[in-house]
């Protein structure tokens, strides 16, 4: 298979998401920003983009293959205060 036709069989990313070839990070944009790295499978990193009263909205990077996909997400205020207290997300200073 040339790389023409595997580049078109490739599934689409589903509503909400993007792949992307993976770049360096705009440190500039991130010093602003917590970011946390996900206990688990792979390079997985959360990004904590507001905060309100009943939750934050983040975006969850994962970094496979040389690709980059996120998605946006919002998380409960609780549900986010017990990941962090379980250690499921653990400080991070990159993505």
């Amino acid at each position: 298979m040339n790389r023409a036709a595997a580049k078109e069989s490739r599934a689409k990313p589903p509503p909400g998401h993007s792949i992307r070839p993976l770049k360096p990070p705009n440190r500039y944009t991130m010093a602003n920003q917590r970011t946390y790295r996900i206990k688990g499978r792979g390079e997985q990193y959360l990004r904590v983009n507001k905060e309100t009263n009943s939750g934050v909205s983040v975006t969850i990077t994962t970094i496979e293959s040389g690709f980059r996909e996120e998605h946006s997400e919002f998380m409960p205020r609780n549900l986010f205060e017990t990941c962090l207290r379980t250690d499921y997300l653990i400080p991070s200073s990159s993505t």
